[in-house]
């Protein structure tokens, strides 16, 4: 759903956080796909900041309409620990 703008605990790394940090991972997300053959077109972002994530309808009706189009067999989620 983002692109994991401020995906980093290690310390003293708020100087890559936010805009800087959502390239780096976006990037190494592209580099990933290659290796295990999903093609670009197959990536989707959400448009949502990392950190900022709300468990609200529109959230629910996001990811629901997603689903729906593309009717994944598995789907791999991170632990919801701030909802």
């Amino acid at each position: 759903m983002t692109r994991g703008e401020f995906g980093t605990s290690r310390h003293g790394s708020n100087h890559f956080k936010g805009e800087r940090l959502g390239k780096i991972r976006t990037r190494e997300l592209y580099r990933a796909q290659q290796y295990h053959g999903i093609t670009p077109e197959r990536i989707y972002f959400f448009g949502i900041m990392d950190g900022s994530v709300e468990f609200n309808k529109n959230a629910i009706n996001l990811v629901k309409k997603y689903l729906e189009s593309e009717n994944p067999d598995i789907i791999f989620a991170p632990e919801p620990i701030n909802t």
